[in-house]
């Protein structure tokens, strides 16, 4: 089941990162869990997380579906310290918060919604290349 989903994550990664117009800024991945005056807009995004540290900076990328419509966004540049990229764990994703990336079609037609990691699993980092399989929901103003 899983490995299905993996193959369809790499071509949506192969395919549909390079017409990501741009990077997003630093300041986009915060860890910021829902607070009390947003709700949580479902269903969530089933995406895999992937890292890769190179010099100063990291790049992470998300590539998933949301209701069989095959989602990417990113990459993501973070700057950081080679110890700090091969000490990041799991917790380390967990609540991060993603601004105006929500995808058009997934939780309303227009997009744009913050999006929030709400479940990270069969985590990995290497040191230099992380990867995991990721939930996401949307978040916005009640």
């Amino acid at each position: 089941m899983f490995a299905g989903f993996r193959l369809r994550v790499l071509s949506v990664m192969v395919l549909a990162l390079p017409l990501t117009l741009g990077t997003v800024s630093p300041v986009q991945g915060n860890p910021e869990p829902p607070g009390g005056g947003e709700r949580v807009i479902k269903p969530p995004i089933d995406a895999v997380f992937t890292g890769a540290f190179s010099g100063s900076e990291a790049t992470f990328t998300v590539a998933g579906a949301c209701r069989k419509i095959a989602v990417a966004f990113g990459p993501f540049i973070l700057p950081m310290t080679a110890s700090e990229f091969a000490n990041m764990t799991a917790d380390n994703i967990e609540d991060l918060r993603f601004r105006g990336v929500g995808p058009a079609g997934c939780f309303s037609a227009a997009g744009g919604e913050d999006v929030v990691v709400s479940r990270v699993t069969n985590f990995n980092n290497t040191g230099t290349v992380l990867g995991a399989e990721i939930s996401i929901v949307g978040v916005q103003p009640r």
